[in-house]
């Protein structure tokens, strides 16, 4: 098999075991079933030609790599599988993409024969075992979260597989408002074959906005935003109208062979997409090899945000390009942080460097993406996005209506247009191909994704209900093999793990498995405490962990390789809590009355003292992540104190001496009553949770005693207890019988019946149990 990664194809060795799955490097497997090394010099003819163009060489040497003996070895159990789809690669169906709970991903290619086999072979051994939804990448958060809150299953089978291969169950979450913008993208672009894996397939985002001059964003005003229903060749009607007679020109020639076109070139291709991210390894590495080697003239470059917009929305015929994801979410793409030396431009003698931003980011690239997301989640975007994924995805994408829409590419770049396996002589093959001394079709032209949408595409309706989730079982209690004390636990529900801070000063990484009974087994340790951990938190979606210990160190490691990666700060205090933005990946860190903000990859964003009073010390600390993927406006943190109060801030931007800052703005304080004694509760704020999907928090102090509070963005809802489950009243407890109805409390949910459920004028007339109607009283309502 080959693993397929942005360009780069290595050959590896795949074996299926009985319970485990391994990719082995650098070894080839003969047509006679032997197994040799990749610079073996017998297997030059039987080695895949389409790699073979790729690279450019017909054989590796041992100087491609770092040691003769370089066989690294990947190994996932078949209960760590995610889900499998078919993908093509290079136009042809021999590709298999394999989503890992980890958070890994892999294409992998092999014959169009081995492909079915070993696709069969998987989907076999999954159906046998118990499969985890879990949570995973940028694209896997969505999917696992919707399935899970959805189907409350955790095995793989048939109806799994219909959600993952079917459009259309996400695009009711998306039109209800339970899936943001960004995440339905990437949803439907993996749906389509597209993939982080493979740079002639990336994922593909439009164009947003159209005002790269303006000091400040308007989002009300609609000339602010590009034109959804129109493609980037398009935008501009003078520049429409000269693809358009191009389309009439080619359309007299009555070229069967050559089908005419709007577009020469394409909106997503892998020059575009390593052009787009030259300033980051690897990327810079497959722009050279695309380019020959070197940087192009430094005025074609991608150096300004303005001018790629006006280069593609109406100045250059050759240019129709859209975005890549990581407009809306990676900064550092824009940042020039190793220093490549781009060149000067030919009109002014600049250094081309760091991209030039719009002035509406401050020249700030963090902010930039910011506000970028933010535009892509507004209400405008929201409800003309549909109109772009009928371009794209749907029914414009192809036929008639294309053609009315200005949106016919070359033939060769939709799916299914050209079988490469068919083509019999080498030099077509080549060119149809590419290699690094021509560059063919495929990196040209780029490729069209999949049709999803055969019908117009709905819009988005932005509210949806939430409901009370049922009770989960208790689980079990575990002793064997935990020999310290433990300070500071994390549990990670897929595949269920432990993560334990100790006074050894390790984290132990546990993993929890169905024996006779439920058990823990240790997986790693990660030394780099001197102090007992005292804090600790984990994201799978980023696959980090971050510890606090009492010498004031905190620690980011990888969860996957159960490694050290860095350390994000050393304060004189010990770390009392941290938090890990599940939707980010920004990390609070919190000493004393001080906390601190970084970005996933170790940046300071905010160091600020929060302190209001003399017993503020922070105890809890909380990011707010919302509900499946659904954006948020504001970055809300709650942080719980040693006073018995709860702050909610907000992370906003501040200009101060003339720079742009991040910093905390008090939003609101909660502050603890005990009804039971009727007096405010002093007790420390221990434990803090967030619900996006009650819109509720919940806080616990250092007494046991459990606060559930609404958030301040709550609209008004009714959350309801299921009531199939439940066969008598919750107050009264008379057994229901089948022709009696039952009712729920609107603020607690309760089973109620006739008797015992009662109205309270002063909030509408809404039913109350007795409890609530003496809970509102005592509170002189």
């Amino acid at each position: 098999m080959c693993r397929i990664n942005g360009l780069n194809a290595s050959e590896e060795l795949l074996i299926l075991g009985e319970n485990n799955l391994y990719f082995i490097s650098n070894y080839f497997q003969k047509s006679n079933g032997e197994i040799t090394t990749i610079w073996d010099q017998t297997i030059k003819n039987e080695r895949d030609l389409y790699i073979r163009l790729l690279s450019g060489k017909d054989m590796m040497s041992k100087d491609d790599l770092s040691s003769k003996n370089n066989h690294k070895t990947k190994k996932w159990s078949f209960n760590q599988i995610l889900s499998i789809y078919r993908r093509s690669f290079l136009f042809r169906d021999v590709g298999l993409e394999l989503f890992f709970n980890d958070g890994q991903n892999h294409l992998i290619t092999l014959s169009i024969k081995e492909r079915e086999l070993v696709y069969k072979k998987l989907c076999s051994k999954l159906n046998q075992i118990n499969y985890p939804l879990s949570r995973n990448s940028i694209i896997n958060d969505s999917l696992i979260n919707i399935i899970k809150s959805q189907t409350s299953i955790s095995r793989f089978n048939s109806h799994t597989t219909d959600i993952f291969d079917s459009p259309q169950y996400f695009l009711k979450k998306w039109k209800n408002g339970e899936i943001s913008n960004f995440h339905y993208l990437m949803i439907i672009n993996t749906l389509s074959g597209r993939t982080y894996n493979d740079l002639t397939q990336y994922p593909i985002f439009p164009w947003v906005l159209a005002d790269y001059s303006s000091e400040e964003l308007d989002f009300t005003n609609p000339k602010s935003f590009r034109d959804f229903s129109k493609p980037m060749g398009a935008q501009n009607p003078t520049r429409r109208s000269k693809f358009e007679k191009r389309f009439k020109s080619l359309q007299e020639i009555e070229n069967n062979s050559q089908p005419p076109f709007h577009y020469g070139t394409h909106y997503s291709s892998a020059m575009i997409v390593s052009s787009y991210l030259i300033r980051l390894k690897p990327f810079v590495d497959s722009y050279l090899f695309l380019q020959g080697g070197s940087f192009d003239h430094a005025d074609r470059l991608f150096y300004s945000i303005k001018k790629t917009w006006l280069s593609s929305s109406q100045e250059n015929m050759t240019d129709v390009r859209e975005l890549i994801p990581e407009f809306f979410y990676l900064p550092e793409f824009l940042v020039n942080s190793n220093n490549y030396n781009f060149g000067i431009k030919q009109e002014n003698n600049e250094l081309i460097d760091s991209v030039i931003l719009p002035p509406w980011a401050k020249d700030d690239p963090k902010f930039f993406i910011k506000k970028h997301r933010e535009a892509l989640e507004s209400n405008y975007v929201s409800e003309h996005l549909n109109e772009w994924i009928d371009l794209v995805f749907g029914f414009k994408q192809q036929g008639e209506l294309a053609i009315k829409a200005t949106n016919i590419f070359h033939h060769l770049s939709y799916h299914g247009a050209i079988d490469i396996d068919k083509i019999k002589d080498p030099i077509e093959k080549i060119a149809t191909i590419g290699n690094n001394s021509e560059i063919g079709i495929i990196y040209n032209f780029g490729q069209t994704p999949k049709q999803l949408f055969r019908h117009p595409h709905p819009k988005k309706v932005c509210d949806s209900e939430n409901s009370i989730t049922p009770k989960t079982p208790y689980i079990g209690k575990f002793e064997k093999n935990i020999n310290s004390l433990i300070q500071a636990i994390m549990f990670l529900k897929e595949p269920y793990t432990l993560v334990t801070g100790s006074d050894d000063c390790i984290i132990y990484i546990w993993y929890i498995i169905q024996k006779k009974t439920m058990e823990l087994e240790e997986k790693s340790c990660l030394r780099g405490h001197s102090k007992p951990i005292i804090s600790i938190d984990s994201s799978q979606s980023f696959s980090i962990i971050v510890s606090g210990s009492e010498d004031g160190l905190a620690i980011e490691w990888d969860l996957n390789k159960a490694c050290y990666i860095r350390t994000l700060e050393q304060s004189d205090k010990p770390i009392q809590c941290v938090s890990i933005n599940d939707t980010n990946g920004d990390i609070a860190t919190c000493s004393g009355t001080i906390i601190s903000i970084w970005t996933i990859n170790g940046d300071l964003l905010l160091h600020q003292n929060i302190q209001f009073n003399e017993n503020d010390m922070i105890f809890s600390c909380k990011f707010y992540e919302g509900i499946n993927d659904e954006w948020i406006e504001r970055d809300l943190i709650f942080t719980g104190h040693g006073s018995g109060i709860v702050q909610i801030w907000d992370l906003s931007w501040k200009t101060e001496s003339g720079k742009l800052i991040r910093k905390l703005v008090n939003i609101r304080t909660l502050q603890h009553y005990n009804y039971i004694e009727k007096s405010l509760s002093m007790s420390e704020i221990t434990a803090l949770c967030p619900s996006g999907e009650l819109r509720s928090l919940f806080t616990g102090d250092r007494l046991g005693n459990v606060y559930i509070w609404n958030l301040p963005d709550t609209i008004y809802k009714s959350h309801y207890l299921s009531s199939e489950k439940y066969n008598s009243c919750f107050t009264c407890g008379v057994i229901f019988a089948i022709i009696d109805r039952k009712h729920n409390c609107h603020p607690c949910g309760a089973i109620l019946c006739s008797t015992c459920i009662h109205q309270h004028p002063k909030i509408g007339n809404a039913k109350l149990c007795i409890n609530c109607i003496s809970s509102l009283v005592s509170l002189n309502m």
